[in-house]
C-alpha cells in the first residue's frame, strides 16, 4: 500500500500510553473519561504484542526511524521493573531489523525516583518533559489540592540530577496578566517550555479568547527574542521563525500530515490522544496494517473539502491548515485566528531584521 499524502515515511512518532491511571486529576484532561475505567496497567505480554505490531508496521511502511513516547495517564504508574522489561524488548527487535529507536516520555515528575532517574538516563537520551501551569490551580490530586509547587520542586530535583528538562505551559485566564513573571520563572531556572492553550474545552473558566491568548503570546515573544541571555528556548517560536523562513515545521501540528498514532493499554490505536472521542482506527491484538490504513483513509477522505478555506490564505504553505485531527474535524475556529495573527506578527519581526520569508 502506498505512503498515505506527503507523509515522510521514514520516520515516525508512536504514542505509548501505559495506563490510563494517574495520580493527577487535572481539571482540563482530556483523557479524564479513560483515566478509571479499570484497564490499569499494560501488561508485559499486550506490550509485547503492541511493540510487535509497530515493527511490522514500520517493516510494511519502510520506515526507518522512530520515537516511542511514553505518556498517559501517568507513564511512571508503570513500576520501574516493568518499565525496563519493556524498553529491552522494543529496542532489542527494532535493532534486530535496522530500525533507529528513540524513546521519550512526558510525565508529571511526582513519582520520580532513582530508579526512575536511572532508567531517564540509560533510555530516554537524559532527557524528560513535564507539565506546569504557572499561577495555576486547574494541575491538582483528585481531592482538589493543587499540585504544581510540588511539580515544580521535583522538576528543579529532576534537573540536579543532571537531566535535561523541559515543560509544556497552560496559557490560561489564571495567568494572562504574569506573563513576564511565567518567562522569568522559566528563564532563572533555565528550564525550556513550550506554550498550550486549553483546546476544544466546553464550559472551562480557564478558557481563553482568541484577543486575549493572541496579546499574551506576543508579550511572550518579545520577551524571549529581546533577552540576550538566551538561556532558554520556547519551542513555539523557535517553530514558526523555522515554518516562516523555510516552510518546514518541527511538530505535526502544522506538517501536511501526521507522523503519529497512539497506543492505548486496552490494545487500541488512534491517530493521537486527541482523536480518542471520535472512534479508534483498530486494535492492535487483530488489526492487520492495511485495515489501520483503510480506517486512515475513510478518516481523512473529505480533507481537502473541509480544508478549502485555507486556500486562500498566505499562511497555507508554511502551517498547511494546522494540526491533522483539527482539520479532519473540520474545526479550525480555535486555532486558525490567533495562529495568523501571531505568524503575522513573528514574520514582521523577521522582515525588520533582514530576513526573507514565504509567507
Amino acid at each position: 500500500m502506498e505512503p498515505i499524502g506527503n507523509r515522510d515515511m521514514r520516520f515516525m512518532q508512536f504514542m505509548f500510553k501505559p495506563t490510563y491511571s494517574c495520580n493527577l486529576a487535572c481539571k482540563y484532561c482530556h483523557v479524564h473519561k479513560n483515566r478509571d475505567a479499570g484497564h490499569g496497567v499494560i501488561t508485559f505480554e499486550l506490550a509485547k504484542a503492541l511493540f510487535n505490531w509497530i515493527l511490522q508496521y514500520c517493516l510494511t511502511k519502510g520506515i526507518n526511524r522512530i520515537d516511542i513516547l511514553w505518556h498517559g495517564g501517568e507513564p511512571l504508574l508503570t513500576d520501574h521493573k516493568l518499565m525496563l522489561s519493556i524498553l529491552d524488548y522494543y529496542n532489542d527487535i527494532f535493532k534486530k531489523k535496522d530500525i533507529v529507536c528513540s524513546s521519550s516520555i512526558q510525565t508529571n515528575l511526582l513519582l520520580m525516583n532513582d530508579n526512575y532517574v536511572s532508567i531517564i538516563k540509560k533510555y530516554f537520551n537524559n532527557t524528560i518533559g513535564f507539565p506546569f501551569d504557572y499561577n495555576s490551580k486547574d494541575r491538582c490530586y483528585k481531592n482538589g489540592t493543587d499540585a504544581s509547587s510540588e511539580i515544580w520542586q521535583k522538576a528543579l530535583w529532576v534537573k540536579k540530577q543532571g537531566i535535561n528538562v523541559g515543560a509544556i505551559t497552560q496559557i490560561t485566564k489564571d495567568n494572562i496578566n504574569s506573563i513576564k513573571d511565567l518567562y522569568l520563572l522559566f528563564r532563572n531556572a533555565e528550564i525550556s517550555f513550550k506554550y498550550s492553550r486549553i483546546r476544544n474545552t466546553d464550559n472551562f473558566s480557564a478558557n481563553l479568547s482568541d484577543e486575549s491568548f493572541i496579546e499574551a503570546i506576543i508579550q511572550l515573544f518579545n520577551l524571549w527574542i529581546e533577552d540576550e541571555s538566551q538561556l532558554i528556548t520556547i519551542s513555539n517560536f523557535r517553530e514558526f521563525i523555522q515554518m516562516l523562513i523555510t516552510g518546514n515545521s518541527l511538530s505535526c501540528c502544522y506538517q501536511k500530515d501526521c507522523n503519529i498514532l497512539s497506543f492505548t493499554p486496552e490494545g487500541k490505536i488512534y491517530f493521537c490522544d486527541r482523536s480518542f472521542n471520535t472512534g479508534a482506527l483498530g486494535d492492535y491484538r487483530k488489526s492487520s496494517i492495511s485495515d489501520v490504513e483503510l480506517a486512515i483513509r475513510r478518516n481523512i477522505k473529505n480533507i481537502d473539502i473541509k480544508n478549502s478555506h485555507c486556500n486562500h490564505c498566505r499562511f497555507n504553505k508554511v502551517c498547511n491548515g494546522g494540526c491533522l485531527y483539527n482539520r479532519i474535524n473540520g474545526w479550525f475556529s480555535h486555532e486558525c485566528y490567533a495562529t495568523k495573527s501571531i505568524l503575522e506578527y513573528i514574520g514582521n519581526y523577521l522582515k525588520s531584521q533582514g530576513y526573507e520569508i514565504i509567507a
